[in-house]
């Protein structure tokens, strides 16, 4: 049986998850040839917590 309070966090990690993949990907290459490294950093690191957290819900739920 599944806990839903874990359920939905793990919905709520999916989204971030792929909310911050996306927002790496735009922000982090603004334009052709163009790489900016502190935007990648600050998303990438919140890309890391929401992967993270949606393993911890894997399991959890």
């Amino acid at each position: 049986m599944s806990d839903p309070v874990w359920s939905a966090v793990l919905t709520l990690a999916l989204a971030g998850w792929v909310f911050s993949i996306l927002a790496l990907i735009f922000r982090a290459f603004p334009e052709r040839d163009k790489f900016l490294r502190p935007e990648a950093g600050r998303w990438g690191g919140v890309a890391l917590f929401f992967f993270l957290l949606w393993v911890v819900a894997l399991i959890n739920a």
